[in-house]
């Protein structure tokens, strides 16, 4: 199966869409796959891997005011990457739109099915929200291009909010993300130090500030240390908010920036708290879960919908979204009720849980049947 993957990018950095698509081709490495787009991360994904890789744009992103005066250019740049790999389009099996993409969708696919009407067109919505295309200026456009494509959808919640703004496709699934399962075995500690990470963006929707403003109410008895992975636009402010702030002798703070290796990260705490106010699914919740580590997080409808499922002590750990001494309450309560969450019985519900329902394995079954259907 020869299959074409399109994309670009928002923002030119390492995200949930392209660590899906390096997950995607390392697990399809029996398929014939060629990349298209204005992503420098997935070009590179694509080179690494072994396979074809085109640093071509069909057009530009029209979600902030410049960009929108870049519509008739976008119009042109579409046609002219569309002759430019005629011979892709047509040999393809199938075509993806993947990562973080709406341009190709408005200026590349209308030419793809006027020229191959019954060419198989997938988009996949992995970590872009509907506040990026909702009230656009192409928004009308976008509806006509999608009605004559397959979506695939991360979850219930997110088909849900696509659907209640009328943008879907002429056929609409729900293949949920998976995560690697591993064999080392859970960590299980005695010692008195509570350990509580944030791993994601350091960007404004992510709402770190919140969690740093609500561990500034919590009085903690036990030593609390707090692990802060990530970065992004935010970084420098967050770290003067957190100076900024009276927090408790007990409770210190480590920045550690872009953390690579997840896995280790997620052992090393007890709890991890992930505030975010958008997200189409959760893959936070699955990695540390899968590392048997409780999350609390914002009662956002992507966090409740994993929650429902999930043991149901995790249920106990949702506040309020930007609600602070909501926040400060769960965490309180956490800190009361460590033993119920830590103790070697829960970690392996946690485990169990993931690998029984969320593994690469079950994730790209459902995608295999998918692309053959």
């Amino acid at each position: 199966m020869k299959i074409v993957h399109i994309s670009t990018r928002i923002k030119i950095d390492y995200g949930g869409g392209e660590k899906f698509l390096e997950q995607f081709i390392a697990s399809f490495n029996n398929y014939e796959h060629v990349f298209i787009g204005r992503d420098n991360v997935v070009n590179k994904l694509f080179e690494k891997a072994g396979y074809k890789s085109f640093y071509s744009p069909a057009g530009f992103e029209p979600i902030t005011p410049k960009r929108k005066l870049f519509i008739p250019i976008s119009f042109i740049l579409g046609i002219v990457q569309f002759i430019k790999f005629y011979k892709f389009w047509r040999d393809a099996d199938v075509i993806i739109v993947s990562a973080s993409s709406i341009a190709e969708p408005i200026f590349l696919l209308p030419w793809i099915k006027i020229f191959f009407p019954k060419k198989r067109l997938i988009q996949f919505i992995h970590g872009m929200c509907i506040s990026y295309y909702y009230k656009q200026p192409l928004v009308g456009l976008l509806r006509k291009v999608w009605t004559t494509m397959e979506i695939v959808f991360v979850s219930e919640s997110q088909k849900l909010s696509w659907e209640n703004n009328n943008l879907v496709g002429k056929k609409n699934y729900v293949v949920y993300n998976g995560v690697k399962i591993s064999n080392k075995p859970l960590v299980v500690r005695a010692d008195e130090i509570v350990r509580i990470g944030y791993i994601g963006r350091m960007y404004f929707e992510k709402k770190v500030d919140i969690l740093l403003k609500a561990l500034s109410l919590v009085k903690p008895e036990k030593k609390v240390e707090v692990y802060l992975a990530g970065d992004g636009p935010q970084l420098k402010e967050l770290k003067q908010l957190e100076q900024s702030l009276n927090v408790s002798k007990n409770i210190s703070f480590k920045w550690l920036g872009f953390v690579d290796d997840t896995k280790e990260f997620y052992s090393m705490l007890d709890l991890v708290v992930f505030p975010s106010a958008i997200e189409s699914f959760g893959l936070v919740l699955l990695e540390a879960w899968e590392r048997g580590v409780p999350v609390i997080t914002s009662n956002i409808p992507a966090f409740i919908e994993l929650k429902l499922e999930a043991p149901s002590l995790e249920r106990k750990l949702a506040f309020e979204l930007n609600n602070i001494s909501d926040l400060r309450d769960k965490i309180d309560y956490f800190l009361n009720n460590t033993k119920l969450y830590t103790e070697s019985n829960y970690k392996d519900s946690l485990h169990s849980f993931v690998k029984y329902n969320f593994s690469f394995e079950t994730m790209f079954n459902e995608y295999n049947k998918l692309l053959k259907s």
